[in-house]
């Protein structure tokens, strides 16, 4: 990483600090072959300096990273009862894509997993929360996982689920309750052997009574969490519809001036609650990612505590089982289901999942798009899908 870009992508006030810090850890190195010798540079005399650091040689190339020097076949150890089969099924696709030699990518962290995936040097795990598959291609920016092309010269498409879990959630909400708490079950459902619940331990019919008392048990927890939260079926549609018209976000407003003074007129807790209950509804509102935006920017053009509420109420912690429900409802249809059928269908041609984006051959953007809307029809919801043409050059 050159000098340029290392204070392009850390703050300037702390770029020196950090350097130092991964000197000293041995994490980096200064790089020989790039380095200013000293010199007049106009009438002033700059003393040698490095121009570049790299990685040292444990971490470029030692176990650390599983990949031997000079050679592009990758060695990094995946744990199958980690990602599933599913997971290793797409792992071994994933080498069939790459970037084109010499893209260069404007962020300099994003350029460690484009070397990564043209050294073939992949990274793969599936996190217990959501059941998404994390590889090195998600971990990438939008605008370089458009540049990937195929091995075999193949044109790739994009098949992105637009507003994949707002549109989700939405959708669970105006069930029926006994039909929403069933869907939250079957969501909650390990979607992968983990340990403990190995699918090849045939547990004894009483852990099995146990087993089904207790996901029964969750999944009416979790619909009566997650009632409490944004409400069902027509408080959903109304809560909606006032904020259309204006008068949700009005009354939503009017309470930031009382919140400063911590319970001058409603309790800061109160307040909270207020805004978190708005928050969810702008999350399941048709028009939600630009009226988010429009609060947004309100939140931080006022006091930067609701800026930081805002951002609990997005992590998973303040809505845990709702963040979750969503993720494992599309990972169970586009992972388990879209993905792995393709790749019974398809047998050798390339597939990559990104959360609620899949990338495959352009021939085949029509079968993903037809088996996308039969999975999830599967299950009574309906979403909208938007392809977009990758790269054309040949490998």
């Amino acid at each position: 990483m050159s000098n340029v870009q290392w204070k392009r992508e850390v703050n300037s006030a702390y770029a020196g600090d950090v350097k130092s810090v991964l000197l000293d850890t041995g994490l980096i190195e200064q790089d020989g072959n790039r380095y200013w010798a000293g010199g007049w540079v106009g009438k002033k005399y700059v003393d040698p300096f490095p121009m570049q650091y790299r990685l040292t040689a444990r971490y470029r190339h030692a176990e650390d990273f599983g990949l031997a020097r000079g050679s592009r076949r990758s060695v990094r150890s995946i744990d199958p009862n980690v990602v599933g089969d599913v997971g290793m099924k797409l792992v071994d696709r994933l080498p069939l894509l790459r970037l084109p030699s010499g893209y260069a990518p404007s962020n300099a962290w994003d350029e460690l997993a484009c070397v990564s995936v043209n050294r073939s040097d992949i990274y793969a795990t599936r996190c217990d929360f959501g059941g998404r598959l994390h590889t090195t291609y998600t971990g990438m920016a939008g605008q370089t996982r458009r540049q990937l092309v195929s091995s075999d010269g193949q044109r790739l498409a994009f098949i992105d689920v637009k507003c994949s879990q707002p549109s989700i959630l939405r959708q669970v909400a105006s069930l029926g309750a006994e039909t929403r708490s069933q869907l939250i079950a079957q969501a909650l459902r390990e979607i992968y052997p983990g340990k403990a619940d190995d699918k090849r331990m045939v547990p004894a019919p009483e852990a099995r009574n146990a087993e089904a008392r207790q996901l029964k048990n969750r999944g009416a927890h979790m619909t009566s969490e997650f009632d409490s939260h944004v409400g069902g079926g027509d408080t959903v549609a109304a809560a909606g519809q006032r904020y259309v018209d204006g008068t949700l976000y009005d009354s939503l407003i009017q309470h930031f001036p009382v919140a400063r003074s911590w319970g001058a007129v409603l309790p800061y807790l109160e307040v909270r609650r207020r805004i978190k209950k708005a928050y969810a509804v702008l999350l399941f509102a048709e028009n939600w990612q630009a009226e988010r935006s429009k609060l947004w920017k309100h939140l931080s053009r006022t006091d930067g505590g609701y800026l930081s509420w805002l951002r609990e109420m997005k992590s998973i912690h303040s809505y845990k089982a709702i963040a979750r429900i969503g993720q494992r409802i599309e990972s169970r249809v586009l992972l388990d289901g879209v993905a792995s059928d393709f790749c019974t269908q398809f047998p050798g041609e390339a597939i990559a999942t990104c959360h609620d984006e899949l990338i495959v051959p352009s021939k085949r953007a029509g079968w993903i798009v037809d088996s996308i809307d039969e999975r999830f029809g599967r299950l009574g919801l309906k979403v909208k899908t938007e392809t977009e043409a990758g790269q054309s050059m040949k490998a």
